[in-house]
């Protein structure tokens, strides 16, 4: 159950995905990252990426849909940029390797445009212009270097007191209100999961297995036997992530609503447990990678322009 959506791989196919990216005549600035500015293009790229993904659901983790996007797509703009910029202090250089891969993307692109002004023609459609939509490949190939880079710098002391200290693993009776396309179910039909969730917690509190309602009920089938690792920093939505860094081990949680239904949530002991460590690798080192750059927005001086930001369409 991969929850929050993930926005640091760019793919040449997702301009597709664009259509519903406002068209300017002009670029204006959304924001500055230590005087950087980020054009509405770049942002309403993020903002249309997500709307793909979010599909027609009103609201997601009690917000509206355009809101929660328009936060979530300003934070991965951000992140590029910071990441970007920490790059050469990194000493982590665009190098042949990367432009092989920036001539690689463009050149697929402008073949399935059919020539240069076409090219050109194409990305105009979509909010974009040449520069924009070069420096969003640039710049996602250089956020993906300095994560590989620094993630190789953690030492095996720095994990494991991150893993100990700072990730709980939980595991999840999740009763589904969307359906695989992401479209939300009945009214009655969530009525009925709420309800079916409202039992199970009852039933757990008076004393039935967990593992066993789980088996019977769950509906998140990502979730493995050994559950998810969670930091405050794991990318999945946020109800998920705070109910599980608020219990102690063996506390069972009370019914907890995400955009993708009704949780449940039991911690568990994941010390000294070798397994769920080698199993978590990843979500470990991408935790401790997006503490980091928090640091370095923290860091940063971000100023925003909300005016320009309220005129990308979701």
């Amino acid at each position: 159950m991969r929850t929050r959506i993930s926005l640091c791989v760019l793919s040449i196919m997702m301009i597709f995905v664009l259509c519903s990216c406002s068209i300017f005549s002009k670029d204006p600035t959304v924001a500055t990252v230590n005087g950087e500015e980020i054009k509405s293009s770049i942002y309403g790229y993020f903002l249309s990426s997500l709307k793909t993904q979010i599909g027609n659901v009103k609201t997601v983790d009690g917000k509206p849909a355009a809101e929660y996007a328009s936060k979530l797509a300003m934070e991965a703009a951000v992140k590029l940029y910071v990441t970007a910029q920490k790059a050469q202090e990194l000493g982590v250089e665009f190098d042949d390797a990367m432009k092989a891969q920036f001539d690689s993307q463009i050149s697929d692109i402008k073949d399935q445009a059919g020539n240069d002004n076409k090219y050109e023609e194409f990305l105009s459609k979509y909010g974009l212009n040449e520069d924009t939509y070069e420096l969003l490949i640039k710049y996602t190939l250089i956020q993906n270097a300095v994560k590989t880079k620094v993630e190789s710098s953690y030492t095996p002391e720095q994990i494991n007191e991150f893993y100990n200290g700072s990730m709980v693993n939980v595991q999840n009776i999740l009763f589904k209100i969307t359906d695989e396309n992401n479209i939300p179910l009945s009214d009655d039909v969530i009525a009925e999961k709420k309800a079916l969730a409202d039992d199970a917690l009852n039933r757990i509190n008076n004393g039935e297995s967990f593992s066993s309602l789980k088996a019977q009920y769950n509906e998140d089938v990502a979730n493995t036997e050994l559950g998810y690792m969670v930091s405050d920093y794991s990318s999945f939505v946020e109800p998920f992530v705070k109910a599980s860094m608020k219990l102690e081990v063996g506390q069972v949680s009370g019914i907890v609503q995400s955009s993708y239904g009704y949780h449940i949530i039991k911690r568990f002991n994941h010390v000294d447990n070798s397994e769920m460590f080698t199993a978590s690798q990843t979500d470990i080192l991408s935790s401790m990678f997006e503490k980091d750059v928090s640091l370095w927005i923290q860091a940063s001086d971000v100023e925003y322009d909300e005016d320009a930001i309220k005129k990308v369409e979701y």
